[in-house]
């Protein structure tokens, strides 16, 4: 069987981070970016089957980080011209101490499902006062994150990914609707020429 992965939506993305901004979420660094985006993805997933940006989780050191999401963040913290979609979206605050996105459009709230909006909602409701060290130490105590963070730690990397199916572990009916979807998908993309 094939791995379970999802297309990346680098809309979604840029349009949740606003969203967070533009709903009262202060001090979007590095950190706490990864940590509500992980938090939004894995509610969805495991509600609705599907994570909401699509992007390949990897556990570091500091627990689960979006792995496309991290470099289009970093480009854009860092002033990098060729941000552009980034660039767009958020201005860079320096007030805190680390560099902190601050939007400066309204997110398009088209790019999203119903159901993308309620579990982006609740984790502004729920996460969005939180520091990023309270998020990264609340992601610490899922049970895909402590395996991820034990698989790392023994094999001593840097970086260890967290498989979308490592979430349907504790939730037979998710795993096969996850593996079916992923069937389906592999399915479709064989016919593309």
């Amino acid at each position: 069987m094939n791995k379970i992965r999802f297309r990346f939506d680098q809309e979604k993305l840029v349009n949740a981070l606003a969203f967070f901004s533009k709903h009262g979420v202060a001090g979007l660094d590095r950190m706490k970016i990864a940590k509500l985006l992980f938090l939004a993805d894995r509610i969805h997933l495991l509600r609705y089957g599907r994570p909401i940006t699509g992007d390949r989780y990897v556990c570091m050191e500091h627990g689960p980080v979006a792995s496309v999401t991290h470099d289009l963040v970093n480009a854009r913290l860092s002033d990098d011209p060729d941000a552009e979609i980034m660039n767009e979206y958020f201005d860079v605050g320096r007030s805190r101490t680390h560099p902190e996105l601050i939007a400066k459009r309204e997110p398009d709230l088209d790019v999203f499902s119903e159901t993308d909006l309620e579990v982006l909602r609740e984790v502004v409701e729920s996460f969005g006062q939180k520091t990023a060290w309270q998020l990264r130490d609340l992601a610490h105590e899922y049970p895909e994150i402590i395996a991820a963070s034990s698989q790392r730690t023994e094999q001593k990397k840097k970086a260890v990914p967290i498989p979308f199916e490592v979430f349907a572990e504790e939730n037979t009916s998710l795993g096969r609707l996850l593996r079916e979807d992923q069937e389906d998908r592999s399915f479709a993309e064989s016919l593309t020429w």
